[in-house]
């Protein structure tokens, strides 16, 4: 199968993408990949003739980025209807490109700067202020181990604690794409459990969240939001969390697919969706654990 073929057939099962998207798509493969390319046959196609490519417009930094996406994601839709076993190139061009980071709707620190979220866990004299944010803190490093959005970090439940997998099972309802998803129970995620449920038994709390001020109801999720603003202001967000994660995934050779099922990002292309059967946890799990080392290093 050459490349444009390729392309030809995802972008055809792409019907997700409004009109705008596919066209600037169509655009950018057209001018800058498919003319010296596009009759490749998709094995044959190194790593080294794509950056190439990208090289010659590397001033464009959104475009070289998009047609990284782009070849990234015909390169998956591939490997998920099995006409490749070629390893998706879209890592190490981000590794090799090393683009600047573009602005993002959510301000967010690099992942270099997380040393610097250790004021959010400790007063002026390195204490905890009081029972509600010793909660709130909690559920900000839960989320700094764990790359969950906020709002499914604040609604953990104890009984989703599956001890013979080592994961958290969230129900669909609860995650922002409807879809279950297991964290991997990391060292460091079981040691804040651990931490969590002392903290609850001491201050008299019997709740079924793991993050609960009145042991009636979930942490209210705004309070770790307007945490991270009281110091962050205009700088990061709760959600640029996330974002950190990813980057660091992304310029650490980290798989799109896993680094993507990492975030419990759905991919968007129903064929890729229909023919995957895995949602990569035991890679997670190596993933999460180097992740959650690295945030212990920075804060400690």
């Amino acid at each position: 199968m050459t490349l444009i073929e390729l392309f030809e057939e995802y972008s055809a099962n792409r019907s997700d993408l409004t009109r705008k998207c596919a066209a600037n798509m169509r655009q950018r493969m057209e001018k800058y990949v498919l003319p010296a390319l596009g009759a490749r046959d998709i094995e044959g196609i190194r790593v080294s003739e794509i950056y190439s490519l990208l090289q010659e417009i590397r001033e464009k930094n959104e475009t070289a980025r998009q047609l990284i996406n782009y070849v990234g994601q015909c390169y998956t839709f591939a490997a998920a209807l099995e006409y490749t076993t070629r390893q998706n190139p879209a890592p190490a061009l981000r590794q090799l490109m090393r683009l600047p980071a573009i602005k993002d709707h959510y301000p967010a620190l690099g992942y270099q700067q997380l040393g610097e979220l250790r004021v959010l866990f400790e007063d002026k004299d390195g204490k905890q202020q009081g029972r509600n944010l010793t909660v709130t803190r909690q559920a900000v490093l839960m989320a700094l181990y764990s790359l969950l959005r906020i709002g499914e970090c604040a609604a953990l439940k104890w009984a989703w604690l599956n001890e013979d997998t080592r994961t958290i099972e969230i129900p669909r309802e609860h995650m922002k794409m409807r879809r279950d998803f297991r964290i991997p129970v990391t060292p460091q995620i079981a040691a804040l459990l651990e931490h969590v449920k002392a903290f609850q038994e001491s201050s008299g709390i019997d709740s079924e969240f793991v993050f609960s001020i009145s042991g009636r109801r979930p942490l209210y999720a705004g309070a770790p939001t307007n945490l991270m603003r009281k110091h962050f202001k205009g700088r990061m967000v709760i959600h640029g969390i996330r974002s950190m994660g990813r980057t660091w995934m992304a310029e650490h050779g980290v798989d799109f697919a896993v680094a993507e099922a990492s975030l419990a990002h759905v991919e968007h292309n129903a064929v890729v969706r229909a023919y995957s059967r895995t949602d990569y946890l035991e890679q997670r799990r190596t993933v999460l654990e180097a992740w959650d080392e690295y945030v212990n290093e920075q804060l400690s």
